[in-house]
């Protein structure tokens, strides 16, 4: 499995839903879509070889190296991973650093599904609803198993 970390710097893009997602029957001109952030100044890395561990505090190293007042909003978008997340908040506690976590929610849909279809075959009603019940709490502040 591989891991794969990014840091860049942008400034905050206010955005509506519809920006992001078209509404029902597509966009009707009356809203111009406002603009989503643009990335600068982007560090990459990704390994199959090293743990997440080690890619994971190359990447707090390298905010770090950027901000190390830690006077900017870090943000880290994850898959829902829990022993990623275990690691991303010790590595962020031991540093001293505030991080606001952003969820994948498409790779957690996927993992409900996967689950899901553990209980129910392809064709059951309940496994939709179930995927629907445990995706609907996510954004509440639920975790998965709530």
């Amino acid at each position: 499995m591989g891991t794969l970390a990014v840091a860049h710097e942008e400034e905050p893009a206010l955005r509506r839903p519809h920006d992001i997602i078209a509404p029902p029957g597509g966009r009707t001109g009356h809203r111009t879509p406002r603009p989503g952030p643009k990335a600068r100044a982007k560090w990459l890395t990704a390994s199959t070889e090293q743990t997440p561990e080690h890619v994971i505090r190359s990447a707090f190293d390298q905010a770090e190296a950027r901000d190390p007042q830690h006077r900017r909003c870090s943000v880290v978008l994850v898959d829902g991973a829990t022993h990623q997340l275990r690691f991303i908040r010790a590595e962020a506690a031991r540093r001293g650093v505030t991080i606001h976590i952003v969820l994948d929610i498409v790779h957690v849909t996927r993992k409900l599904w996967a689950a899901a279809r553990c209980c129910h075959s392809a064709t059951d009603p309940k496994a939709e609803t179930r995927v629907g019940m445990k995706a609907a709490r996510i954004p509440a502040g639920y975790g998965l198993t709530a």
